[in-house]
């Protein structure tokens, strides 16, 4: 009887440990790649699997608010270079402000493309905390 016991306890104990799927993230080719133990997952499935973690969808929201400025930015100092450039190449001055404005969205950019990539990873460790926290056996044994 004890040793029914003891397997049917880590029995129990294997498969709530084998149904908490941790999420990874790596960086791939053309951008961040997702996965949920061995399964690739898009950025709309991860969306719906953060749902799960109030702590993680909120980093995961930020992250990706960050992520969006990033591209704004990116933009921005993008146009603001050509500007320069082109107004540069039509008069005989230097448009320096356009320059400077050009570097600072950049440095910018980075800064909030940086922190856009904390604030994931940040996002998928409290996932993975939370599901070490649900991961619980609740055995009674009634006589």
């Amino acid at each position: 009887m004890k040793f029914c016991l003891t397997t049917l306890f880590l029995s129990l104990f294997i498969v709530s440990q084998s149904l908490a799927q941790e999420l990874t993230m790596f960086q791939g080719l053309f951008g961040l790649e997702y996965y949920q133990d061995a399964n690739k997952l898009s950025a709309k499935e991860m969306k719906t699997v953060m749902a799960a973690s109030p702590m993680a969808q909120e980093q995961w929201k930020k992250g990706n608010t960050h992520r969006a400025i990033s591209f704004v930015l990116i933009g921005a100092g993008t146009g603001l270079y050509l500007w320069g450039l082109e107004s540069s190449l039509n008069r005989d001055s230097f448009n320096r402000g356009a320059f400077i404005a050009a570097t600072g969205a950049a440095l910018a950019s980075i800064g909030f493309t940086y922190s856009s990539l904390s604030l994931k990873k940040k996002a998928i460790l409290s996932f993975n905390q939370s599901l070490e926290k649900q991961t619980y056996l609740n055995l009674e044994l009634k006589p």
